[in-house]
């Protein structure tokens, strides 16, 4: 936090759509390179997370660096990702981490896999909200523009998660990047 100017006020309507409703809204968080979106958000999930010791939300993060071509391949990366030590904290709260990872659809699409996803945590977490950070979410863009299988990707990509997060009051995702 070290040269951290505080938002207070852009935290507490972050707050406010994550976990001050019923229902766990998706946001999206643009702003320039190094502008302290990533610390705002690990202020706010922190405070509000298991990980300070309480039971509104389990937290995931995930740096985008790469570009996709394929559900099977995210979905994959995903669940990688979960490995790494950003994640460490989400893992112990849960008893059969590694029996998880055995039952999810990996090579379904986004949509079941990451559905499966986070029934499994929240059964195991007895948590009533999954909030995934996915930051620099700027690498779909470059997919977007790379064209091919990465363009097809990032537009299917953003339909399932449309989907997903539209018909969910249980999970969301908070996308940050620069514009």
């Amino acid at each position: 936090d070290r040269g951290y100017v505080p938002r207070e006020e852009d935290e507490r309507r972050i707050e406010k759509l994550l976990f001050g409703m019923r229902a766990t809204e998706s946001i999206w968080i643009a702003s320039p390179r190094r502008s302290g979106k990533t610390t705002t958000l690990f202020r706010i999930l922190d405070s509000f997370s298991q990980k300070a010791g309480r039971d509104s939300a389990v937290v995931a993060y995930f740096t985008l660096t790469k570009c996709f071509d394929s559900d099977a391949e995210f979905n994959k990366w995903i669940w990688n990702q979960l490995q790494e030590s950003d994640n460490v904290e989400l893992r112990e709260q849960m008893k059969d981490f590694d029996v998880l990872g055995t039952k999810l659809p990996r090579e379904g699409d986004i949509k079941h896999f990451l559905g499966s996803l986070v029934d499994g945590i929240r059964t195991q977490t007895k948590c009533p909200r999954v909030v995934f950070l996915l930051d620099e979410v700027d690498k779909f863009t470059e997919g977007h523009i790379k064209g091919g299988k990465h363009r097809e990707f990032v537009d299917s990509f953003m339909w399932q998660v449309r989907h997903l997060v539209g018909s969910r009051k249980d999970f969301a995702f908070v996308f940050s990047g620069a514009p």
